[in-house]
C-alpha cells in the first residue's frame, strides 16, 4: 500500500530558507493584483519573472542538478507556490474548503447528521401512549432500535458540545454539525489567514483582511445565544422525566461552565488575541519600514515592490519624497565610528538600482517609471541644499520686564511677593527652551552636512543628470546641466557667514571635481581658487568634528585635483 500512488501522501513543503521566503513573500501582494486582473496570462509571467529573479540571486535548488530542463521546471514550481499561496489565503478569509469534492463530502456529512436528529425524534415519540414518555417501555425500544440509541446519544452529545465549542474558539469542531448555521461551524472561519510576510497587500486583501475580526465576534455572541434554549428546551426524545431533569441539569450546567470561561475571555487581554495577531501580520509599509530596507540591503526587485506597494497606499504628487526620506534616514542611522561613517554611495546605488524596477504607474512631479526616483533625490538635494538659521531666542527676561514697566509701577506688596516666583518659573522655563533649541539646532546642522553628502555622491553616480535630455545624449550639454545646480553651490557656500555651510560646500566641491573633464585648464584653476578659499575658511571653524570632516575632504579634494594636472600636462 506504500507504494500506490493513490494513496493520499502528505507533502513537505519546499525546503526554502528565510531570506529565499522573504524574497517570494515580497512579491505576493504584486501577484495576487495580477491575478485579478483583465490581462490573461499576467500574474504568470510575473511569478516567472520573479523565479528567474530568484535563480540569479540564489542559485537553482540542489533537488534540481542534473534534472532535464532544470530552470524551466523550477520556474513552474515557482509560480505554483505563488498560486497555491494566493489561493489558499483566499479559500481562508471567505470561508471555503479546499475543493469541490470535500464541499460535497461535508454536505453528505450534514446530510446524514439531519437524518439521525430526526430518526431519533420519531423514536422518542413512539415511547409511550399519547406522547407521554412515562407509560411505555424505553428499554425495550432501544434494544430493539440500537441504531436510534446511537443516534440519540449522538444528539445528546451535539446539544452540549456545541455550547462547549462556543467557549473554546480555536477548537477544531466535529464535522457531524446540525446545520450550516449553527455556531460549531461559524467557528470556522476564524483560522487566520497567511499573511504576505509584513508587506502591504493589495486592495482586496485589506478589505477581505478586516473580515475574520468581525467573523470572531458575530461567532462569539452565536455561539453565547443559541447555548441557551438548546440545553433548556424540553427535547422530545427523552426517554424519562427524570433522565429529561437531568438531562437539562447537566446541560444547564455545562452552559454555566462554558458561559464563565467566555465571561472571563472578554474581560482578559487574551480574548483579543486574533485581533492582535492579524494587525501585527498586517504590518503596512510605512517611511520606517523603508528605512530597515536600505539598511538590510535587500535586493532592487524586492525594495522596488516595497516601493510601489507604498506609494499605492500613499497617492500623491510627489509620492516618493517620504521613500527618499527613508533613504536619508538609513544613511544618517548612527554609527560607531562617528555621526557620518556610512558612505552614502552603496545606498544611493541600491535606490538607483530600485528605480530601474519602477513602472509606469510611479509618477513624482510628472516624471513617470524609472526616472522618478532621480527626480525625486534631486528635488530633495535641492530642498536641502539652502541653509536657515534658527530664529533668534526671545528672551523672558525682557518680557517681564515690559510687562512691570506697562504696569506703572502701582504694585501691591501681595504683587510684589509673586514677581520672584514667575521670575524663578520663566528662567526656567526660557532655559528648558533654550536648551531644546540648541539640539534642535545642532541635529539640523548634522543635518545639512548629510544632504552635502548625498548631494556629492548623487553627483559622483550620475543622478543628477538623469531624467533632463536623452539618454544617448552626450553632448557637453548633458555634462553641464547635470553639474550647474552642485557648481553654484560650491561656489557659493563659500562666502557664507555659518562655517555648517562651508563644510557642505566643501563636499560637494570634492565631487565636482571629481566628475570634472579632463583638459580643461581654465576649470582647473577655477577649482584650485576655490579650494584655497575653503582652506582658509577651515581656519576658522570652532567645531572639532566639523573640522576633522573638512580636513579628510579638502586632502582629498587636491588629490583629486591633482590628477587633473597629470591630464593637462
Amino acid at each position: 500500500m506504500s507504494s500506490d500512488p493513490r494513496v493520499h501522501k502528505p507533502r513537505l513543503p519546499k525546503a526554502y530558507s528565510d531570506q529565499q521566503l522573504a524574497f517570494l513573500k515580497s512579491s505576493l501582494p504584486e501577484f495576487e493584483r495580477r491575478s485579478q486582473g483583465s490581462i490573461r496570462g499576467d500574474a504568470k509571467k510575473f511569478a516567472l519573472e520573479r523565479a528567474q529573479d530568484f535563480i540569479v540571486r540564489f542559485g537553482l535548488p540542489d533537488e534540481f542538478v542534473g534534472v532535464e530542463e532544470p530552470e524551466s521546471r523550477f520556474k513552474e514550481q515557482i509560480y505554483n507556490w505563488f498560486k497555491n499561496t494566493v489561493g489558499r489565503t483566499r479559500r481562508k478569509l471567505e470561508g471555503r474548503p479546499r475543493s469541490a469534492k470535500k464541499a460535497a463530502e461535508k454536505a453528505s456529512k450534514h446530510a446524514h447528521a439531519h437524518a439521525a436528529s430526526s430518526s431519533s425524534a420519531v423514536v422518542g415519540g413512539s415511547e409511550g401512549p399519547s406522547g407521554s414518555g412515562g407509560s411505555g417501555h424505553p428499554r425495550m425500544t432501544m434494544m430493539h432500535h440500537p441504531g436510534a440509541a446511537a443516534a440519540l446519544a449522538g444528539d445528546h452529545q451535539m446539544s452540549w458540545s456545541a455550547a462547549g465549542v462556543g467557549a473554546a474558539p480555536n477548537i477544531v469542531p466535529y464535522a457531524e454539525g446540525s446545520s450550516t448555521s449553527s455556531p460549531v461551524n461559524s467557528n470556522q472561519t476564524l483560522i487566520p489567514p497567511i499573511q504576505y510576510g509584513g508587506l502591504q497587500p493589495s486592495s482586496s486583501m485589506s478589505t477581505a483582511l478586516s473580515t475574520p475580526t468581525t467573523t470572531h465576534a458575530t461567532a462569539h455572541s452565536a455561539s453565547h445565544a443559541p447555548a441557551h434554549p438548546s440545553a433548556h428546551a424540553p427535547s422530545h426524545a427523552q426517554p424519562h422525566p427524570s433522565a429529561h431533569s437531568s438531562a437539562a441539569a447537566h446541560a444547564a450546567t455545562t452552559h454555566a461552565s462554558a458561559h464563565a470561561p467566555q465571561q472571563q475571555q472578554q474581560q482578559h487581554p487574551q480574548h483579543s488575541t486574533p485581533t492582535q495577531h492579524l494587525s501585527t501580520l498586517t504590518l503596512t509599509i510605512t517611511r520606517n519600514t523603508l528605512r530597515e530596507s536600505f539598511l538590510q540591503g535587500l535586493d532592487a526587485s524586492t525594495l522596488a515592490n516595497m516601493v510601489q506597494s507604498f506609494v499605492a497606499s500613499h497617492p500623491s504628487p510627489t509620492p516618493l519624497t517620504p521613500v527618499v526620506d527613508a533613504l536619508f534616514d538609513a544613511i544618517s542611522a548612527e554609527a560607531p565610528p562617528g555621526a557620518f561613517a556610512r558612505d552614502p554611495h552603496p545606498y544611493l546605488r541600491r535606490f538607483l538600482d530600485a528605480s530601474a524596477y519602477f513602472s509606469g504607474s510611479i509618477v513624482h512631479a510628472g516624471v513617470p517609471g524609472p526616472l522618478a526616483g532621480p527626480r525625486a533625490l534631486q528635488m530633495q538635494i535641492r530642498k536641502y541644499s539652502t541653509w536657515t538659521p534658527s530664529a533668534p531666542p526671545r528672551s523672558a527676561f525682557n518680557s517681564t520686564s515690559n510687562s512691570s514697566s506697562a504696569g506703572g509701577g502701582s504694585g501691591t506688596p501681595q504683587s510684589a511677593q509673586q514677581r520672584p516666583s514667575t521670575t524663578a518659573s520663566n528662567s526656567s522655563t526660557s532655559l528648558s527652551d533654550e536648551m531644546q533649541r540648541i539640539a534642535t539646532d545642532r541635529q539640523r546642522r548634522k543635518d545639512h552636512i548629510q544632504w552635502a553628502r548625498i548631494h556629492a555622491a548623487a553627483l559622483e553616480l550620475g543622478m543628477l543628470s538623469m531624467g533632463r535630455v536623452g539618454e544617448n545624449d552626450n553632448s557637453g550639454y548633458a555634462y553641464a546641466m547635470g553639474r550647474a545646480f552642485s557648481e553654484m553651490m560650491a561656489r557659493d557656500a563659500v562666502w557664507e557667514a555659518d562655517e555648517v555651510e562651508w563644510v557642505a560646500g566643501i563636499c560637494v566641491l570634492r565631487a565636482v571635481i571629481r566628475t570634472a573633464m579632463r583638459g580643461d585648464r581654465r576649470q582647473r584653476d577655477e577649482y584650485d581658487e576655490l579650494l584655497r578659499t575653503y582652506e582658509g575658511r577651515w581656519k576658522e571653524i570652532k567645531d572639532e568634528a566639523r573640522q576633522a570632516v573638512v580636513t579628510e575632504v579638502l586632502l582629498s579634494a587636491k588629490d583629486d585635483l591633482a590628477r587633473l594636472d597629470d591630464s593637462l600636462s
